[in-house]
């Protein structure tokens, strides 16, 4: 085969792959993280635009912490908000889960997505930093910590622009726009 047209191949096979990452936006994400000493359970919702004229069919995949102090995942969802009562899951592996998402041409669409992690020690981490992956910060980012009053929070990763305490339990509130993480979201505690 020539050259050249190896080189052809190669180069459209990369634009085919620019044209795909360009053609979905992830924006926004608003979350709730629930801290107990054996678990973190994270529930939200995840916000994404297809900024093209054709449909665009993806399996995402969502990270699980991997480390020592991160055990099993005992649980995880993921639909889309319009429709509540369809599962999009393909796969779940230590590592992550994997899910089915279908975007209308120029259309945005929400994704509820949740799991649930053992933990093996007073840290609890989600991972934020994916998000570099975009290529672009979030637009808003909403993320909620509830803790019980039981558990002391020693340390975050991003200090909280407001603190509540409702029954029993203490929420940690942060409101980010134009949010490029550049660490992942973590708690210490005991």
């Amino acid at each position: 085969m020539p050259k050249y047209l190896i080189s052809v191949i190669f180069l459209v096979f990369c634009s085919i792959n620019l044209i795909s990452a360009q053609s979905l936006d992830f924006f926004r994400e608003d979350l709730v993280f629930k801290l107990n000493r054996e678990s973190l359970s994270v529930e939200g919702e995840y916000y994404f635009r297809n900024l093209t004229p054709a449909k665009v069919e993806r399996s995402l995949f969502y990270p699980f912490p991997q480390d020592d102090d991160h055990g099993n995942v005992v649980w995880f969802a993921a639909w889309p908000t319009d429709e509540p009562d369809s599962s999009v899951v393909l796969r779940k592996r230590k590592e992550g889960g994997n899910f089915h998402a279908v975007f209308p041409p120029y259309s945005q669409r929400a994704y509820f997505i949740g799991y649930t992690q053992e933990l093996k020690s007073g840290h609890a981490r989600y991972i934020l930093t994916t998000t570099l992956q975009w290529k672009k910060p979030f637009e808003l980012a909403n993320y909620k910590l509830w803790v019980p009053l039981g558990i002391q929070i020693d340390s975050l990763s991003y200090p909280p622009d407001k603190i509540d305490t409702v029954k029993e339990y203490v929420i940690y509130n942060w409101s980010k726009t134009n949010f490029m993480p550049d660490r992942d979201f973590e708690a210490w505690f005991r």
